[in-house]
């Protein structure tokens, strides 16, 4: 089904959190889930200082789309549905439909060794690393983290090989297949894969054969972006809440990675290529909801939410976050665009797919940080058991809580209400602690992504 050209309900451009708003003559905005669309966003720009670009589709039809703050805050150019953004890791989506593509043709088999197509790649002993591995983050690759001492200017691009070469001598995490672990190295693997295969440069096989079919004339790859029209400037939050540009770098670095930029509206038309059969088959489509660990499709992310089955992938660049998501049994679509580093934009896309399947959501709302005696904390430390296998431990440093799941990182909570907090460096993030009739705490809800999650208190 294509995209259908009529806007359905209502283009709304929102600055500095007040709306300018553009009625389709057919319908108001009062009609249907829009309206409360409206309202989350206005909240979102006010309590979270969210800015970027949202749209919501249903079979093809926008129902909801906005811009939200500054393009160019020093410029005073405003975010609009047409504004580019970097998408980041959102990129594999498209290098994953790229490789099924040559699967489908026949130029290689997702069970080739990588070694087949990039023999600079060694073999090491043991179970060998496949194309598929790449797909489905399976591969045990340890991460390649580039270091401006060693590779130089992070503004100039950085030839793929040598991010490889990055591994080359060191040992796996694990035994490809065994688990699984997201790769961003395996990914550029995967983009060398499809130029050898192909025989063609990966931008080039990208221009051609997915978004030139699809007509994403406002999406690619290019290191000058910064000076593009069109373009969204990347920035942070400062210590005192501004916006400062973030780090200036060069997007191909990321080669098939996280290379690539685009528009909510281009994205819409990715949607549309993937609900009908322009740029893969329905086998091929299907084999990318298929996730033989875990989460990781070939592709996608495959999660489930409200008993539906959701496809996303989410993608950040200094100074920009992106999530899209999709609803293959609903036909719906969210994509959500920032140009604010560390943006909340899992929680906006599940809160607005939740507002169009008329399911319970968290609305936005102010935090500040609320004082506490020290000794109030002690009612909240102590070992929640998420599931059968996973913990997260609650803990007290002075006049400080902090969260750890597993013995990973730790996250400080910051109270802002009886029983409430919230986690600093995701604005969309909570933890309600529950209370039994004696006021003893029992439990903890943590809040993210548009999902609630109990933990049971075991000790």
């Amino acid at each position: 089904m294509s995209i259908r050209t009529k806007r359905s309900l209502v283009l709304i451009s929102l600055a500095s959190g007040l709306a300018a708003v553009s009625f389709n003559a057919c319908r108001s905005a009062e009609e249907g889930p829009a309206r409360r669309m409206e309202e989350y966003v206005r909240a979102a720009r006010r309590f979270w200082k969210f800015q970027g670009s949202v749209l919501v589709a249903k079979s093809g039809e926008v129902v909801y789309e906005a811009g939200l703050g500054e393009a160019r805050v020093n410029e005073g150019v405003k975010n609009s549905p047409s504004t580019r953004f970097l998408i980041g890791s959102a990129t594999k989506t498209f290098t994953a439909a790229a490789v099924l593509q040559l699967a489908k043709k026949g130029s290689l088999d997702l069970d080739d060794p990588v070694s087949k197509h990039v023999p600079e790649f060694p073999e090491r002993p043991g179970v060998p690393i496949t194309v598929r591995h790449l797909l489905t983050h399976t591969s045990g690759l340890p991460e390649a983290v580039p270091d401006p001492r060693t590779l130089g200017d992070l503004r100039k691009a950085v030839p793929p090989l040598d991010l490889v070469g990055l591994i080359r001598d060191k040992e796996p995490d694990f035994a490809p297949g065994e688990r699984a672990a997201y790769s961003n190295i395996g990914y550029v693997l995967l983009g060398l894969v499809i130029e050898r295969a192909s025989g063609e440069s990966y931008y080039d096989y990208m221009r051609k054969h997915i978004l030139g079919p699809l007509g994403m004339t406002d999406s690619g790859f290019r290191a000058d972006w910064y000076e593009a029209p069109a373009f969204a400037h990347g920035y942070i939050e400062g210590r005192d809440g501004r916006l400062v540009d973030a780090p200036r770098f060069n997007p191909l670095l990321a080669f098939s990675a996280g290379a690539l930029f685009s528009t909510v509206g281009d994205l819409l038309k990715w949607d549309d290529g993937l609900r009908s059969d322009k740029v893969l088959s329905p086998a091929s489509k299907n084999l990318m909801g298929e996730a033989p660990r875990g989460v990781f499709g070939h592709g996608w992310l495959v999660l489930e939410a409200w008993g539906r089955r959701e496809l996303a992938h989410g993608g950040s660049a200094p100074g920009f976050d992106a999530m899209i998501s999709r609803w293959p049994g609903d036909e719906a679509f969210v994509a959500v665009l920032s140009n604010v580093g560390g943006a909340s934009v899992g929680e906006i896309a599940r809160s607005l797919a939740a507002i169009l399947f008329g399911e319970d959501h968290q609305f936005p709302e102010p935090r500040e940080i609320l004082p506490l005696d020290p000794a109030v904390l002690d009612d909240y430390t102590g070992i929640y058991g998420i599931d059968s296998n996973t913990r997260r431990e609650i803990l007290r440093e002075g006049s400080a809580l902090f969260a750890i799941r597993d013995g990973g990182r730790r996250y400080p909570l910051l109270p802002y209400a009886r029983d409430k907090f919230f986690l600093a460096n995701d604005k969309g993030a909570t933890i309600r602690f529950v209370r039994d009739e004696a006021g003893r705490v029992t439990a903890h809800v943590f809040h993210q992504g548009g999902l609630d999650q109990r933990a049971e208190r075991i000790r």
